[in-house]
C-alpha cells in the first residue's frame, strides 16, 4: 500500500522507542531489587551455615566422648579441651568456625571430610526453610538424605530448633521508639488439625516510626479474627513496648475496631479507602462501575474533608434512585474514611488504604498456597515469619514517609491552641 505519512511514522518510532526505554528502566529496577534480595538472603545463610555447622560438630563431639558437656557419667570416654578456629570458603562465602577438640587429640570432625555435600545440603534446607516453611519432620529427613549423618535425636532436634529458635526471637524482639501509624490485616492459612484440615488466621501489624520507616512490627496466630484475638495481639505490642500510635488502619473488620478503641483509645482509625470502593461497587452492576468508580475516586481526591463530604453528596444524589443499596453503604461508611484529611497532606496517598501491606500479604499468600495444609502451627509461623523479616529487610532501604511533616503539623496546632488561650 502506499507509504504512511512522515508524522505518523515519527509517532510510531517515538512510541517504540519510550516503550523500550521504559521495559528497560523496569527490568533494571527488577534485577536490581532481587540482587539485594539476594545478598541479604545470603547473609542469613551463611550465619545460619555456620551455626549449623557448629552445632553438627559439637554432637559429633558428645557422641564420640559419650556425654554432653558437662555431664557425668560412667560411659564418658575422655574430656573436652576447648575449641580452636578454622576458616571455611563456601559458596555463600567465607564462615570462621568453633571447631571442638578433646584431651587426647582424637576427635576428627565430618564436616571437613564431607563438607562439598554438607554445605550444599545445607544450604538448599536453609532456602527452602527460610521461604517455603516445611516441617522439622521434613528438615530431619532433608539433613540425613543430604548431608549423610546420622545424629541422636536430642542433637538432630538442637539442629532443627536453631532456626526456628531465631525467627521467634526475632518475632517476639523489643519495640524501641514511638509508631504514628499502625496498618493492621490478617492472613488465613490452611492448617491440620488431626484428620481434618482447619483455617488459621495470622494477624499482622506494620508500623511506620519516627523517622519514617516501615516495620513488621507484629506476628501472630490469631486463628480466628476475632475481636479477642485482635485485643490480644494489640495487647501483646504493647508489652513489647509499642507506644506513640495516632492513627490504625484497617479494613471494616469490627473486631479490629473494638480492639483498637480498647488498647488504643486516643488513636485516629482509618477504614481503608480501596477496601471500602470495593464494598460500595459490589451492589454496583457491572456495566455502571465504571463511571461509579470513577465518581468515588474523585470523593478522594478533594482538597480537605468537608469538599470530600460535599462531592459525595453529589454522588448520592445522583445514583440513589439508581443504586439505593450502594449509595447507602456509602452514606454509612464514608467519615470512617475521611479520618486521613487530619494528618498532613503529604502522608495523605499512603496513610488512606492499607497498600502498604499488600506486597507482604501478597507474597505470604504466594508461598502458603505452594504449600498448601501446614502439618503444625510452627512450620506455619516459620513461614511467615521468615518472609515478613525478609520484606521488612528490603523495606529498610527507603523512607516511607517524610515524618518532618507530620512535626510540623503538630507545631502548628500547638501556636493555634496558644493563640487561642
Amino acid at each position: 500500500g502506499p507509504q504512511a505519512p512522515r508524522y505518523l511514522r515519527v509517532w510510531k518510532e517515538h512510541s517504540e522507542r519510550r516503550s523500550t526505554v521504559g521495559q528497560e528502566y523496569r527490568r533494571t529496577n527488577e534485577e536490581k531489587k532481587r540482587e539485594e534480595f539476594r545478598a541479604w538472603l545470603e547473609e542469613q545463610i551463611r550465619r545460619q551455615v555456620k551455626a549449623v555447622l557448629e552445632e553438627i560438630m559439637r554432637a559429633e563431639m558428645a557422641e564420640q566422648l559419650g556425654a554432653l558437656p558437662y555431664e557425668r557419667t560412667e560411659s564418658r570416654r575422655g574430656l573436652r579441651n576447648g575449641c580452636y578456629f578454622r576458616g571455611l570458603n563456601t559458596r555463600v562465602g567465607r564462615v570462621v568456625l568453633k571447631v571442638p577438640r578433646d584431651r587426647e587429640g582424637k576427635f576428627r570432625t565430618q564436616v571437613f571430610d564431607r563438607y562439598q555435600r554438607v554445605e550444599g545440603s545445607l544450604e538448599e534446607m536453609l532456602v527452602e526453610a527460610y521461604i517455603q516453611g516445611i516441617s522439622t519432620r521434613r528438615i530431619q529427613e532433608l539433613t540425613e538424605a543430604l548431608c549423610d549423618l546420622r545424629r541422636s535425636p536430642s542433637a538432630q532436634s538442637r539442629l532443627n530448633q536453631r532456626i526456628s529458635e531465631g525467627l521467634r526471637q526475632w518475632r517476639e524482639r523489643p519495640i524501641v521508639g514511638q509508631y504514628p501509624y499502625l496498618y493492621l490485616d490478617g492472613v488465613v492459612i490452611s492448617m491440620r488439625w488431626g484428620q481434618s484440615v482447619e483455617k488459621l488466621a495470622v494477624l499482622f501489624a506494620v508500623g511506620v516510626s519516627e523517622e519514617g520507616y516501615r516495620e513488621v512490627l507484629g506476628v501472630f496466630p490469631g486463628y480466628i479474627e476475632s475481636e479477642d484475638s485482635w485485643r490480644e495481639f494489640l495487647r501483646s505490642l504493647v508489652a513489647r513496648g509499642l507506644t506513640g500510635v495516632r492513627l490504625v488502619v484497617s479494613d471494616n473488620h469490627v473486631g479490629i475496631k473494638k480492639a483498637v478503641e480498647t488498647v488504643f483509645p486516643e488513636a485516629k482509625t482509618q477504614r481503608c479507602m480501596v477496601h471500602f470502593m470495593r464494598n460500595v461497587l459490589l451492589r454496583v452492576p457491572p456495566r455502571l462501575r465504571k463511571e461509579v468508580g470513577a465518581a468515588l475516586k474523585a470523593i478522594f481526591a478533594q482538597e480537605s474533608a468537608e469538599e470530600a463530604r460535599v462531592k459525595a453528596g453529589r454522588v448520592v444524589e445522583r445514583y440513589m434512585k439508581l443504586l439505593p443499596a450502594s449509595m447507602k453503604i456509602l452514606m454509612q461508611g464514608l467519615e470512617e474514611t475521611l479520618t486521613y484529611y487530619s494528618f498532613p497532606a503529604g502522608h495523605w496517598k499512603k496513610i488512606r488504604t492499607t497498600n502498604c501491606m499488600e506486597r507482604l500479604i501478597k507474597e505470604i499468600r504466594r508461598r502458603t498456597k505452594v504449600v498448601g495444609a501446614f502439618p503444625d502451627e510452627e512450620s506455619c509461623l516459620l513461614l511467615v515469619t521468615a518472609r515478613a523479616k525478609a520484606q521488612e529487610q528490603a523495606w529498610s532501604q527507603r523512607r516511607y514517609l517524610n515524618m518532618d511533616l507530620l512535626k510540623e503539623l503538630d507545631l502548628e496546632a500547638a501556636k493555634e491552641e496558644l493563640a487561642i488561650s
